[in-house]
């Protein structure tokens, strides 16, 4: 299956790097012959747009990969949850907040520290010694803010059905693309919301047994 995906992402970022490169050289050379524009400013012209535009397929590849990766990496938490392993919520939310800071590394999506605070749980501070404001974490909705060094982070509270269960906020190096916001976003609601309910069911159910 991962091969198939990086099949499809290859394919669609070959046809768009063939087809780009095609529309751009006819309008040049349309441009050319209707203004007489030097043909080795055309050649030039060629040369520049082609390297840029691999450029932007490199990193294109780089942020898809990042989006497809992310849940077949997180299948091993799941696993762990399935299998009982997870003895506490604080090994949980410690191999999420691991496997975010790990697999973001991309301009624009490069996560360099996190706060943690998941229901049942202890604080989790990585590789970061900024904070959370009280109100922001009081608002229980989706912030995006500076740190002291005017870096971006992102505050993701996690609900689950109305119930609140904690709250994430991740730090970068630079800025946050709002690319990255919505991975995020959809990563803590498609996976990380039912699980840690999941998760806290069954360590509810083991404590009263």
């Amino acid at each position: 299956m991962k091969k198939k995906r990086f099949s499809i992402i290859n394919n669609l970022l070959g046809y768009f790097l063939i087809t780009n490169s095609i529309l751009f050289i006819v309008l040049l050379f349309t441009l050319a012959n209707h203004f007489k524009i030097n043909w080795s400013l055309i050649f030039l012209s060629i040369i520049i747009f082609s390297v840029i535009l691999v450029l932007l397929n490199s990193y294109i590849f780089v942020i898809l990969s990042t989006y497809l990766n992310l849940p077949k990496k997180f299948d091993y938490i799941k696993n762990n949850i399935a299998s009982e392993k997870y003895k506490d919520v604080d090994t949980f939310q410690k191999d999420v907040a691991i496997l975010l800071v790990d697999t973001f590394n991309a301009p624009g999506a490069n996560i360099i520290g996190a706060v943690f605070h998941l229901s049942n749980s202890n604080k989790l501070t990585i590789n970061t010694e900024s904070n959370v404001s009280n109100n922001i974490i009081a608002s229980k909705t989706v912030h995006t803010f500076k740190t002291k060094i005017k870096n971006d982070s992102l505050f993701i509270p996690v609900i689950f059905e109305g119930k609140n269960l904690g709250y994430i906020t991740l730090f970068f190096s630079s800025v946050c693309m709002p690319y990255t916001k919505i991975m995020l976003l959809d990563f803590v609601e498609d996976y990380l919301d039912d699980q840690l309910m999941i998760l806290t069911m069954l360590l509810k159910n083991n404590a009263n047994n």
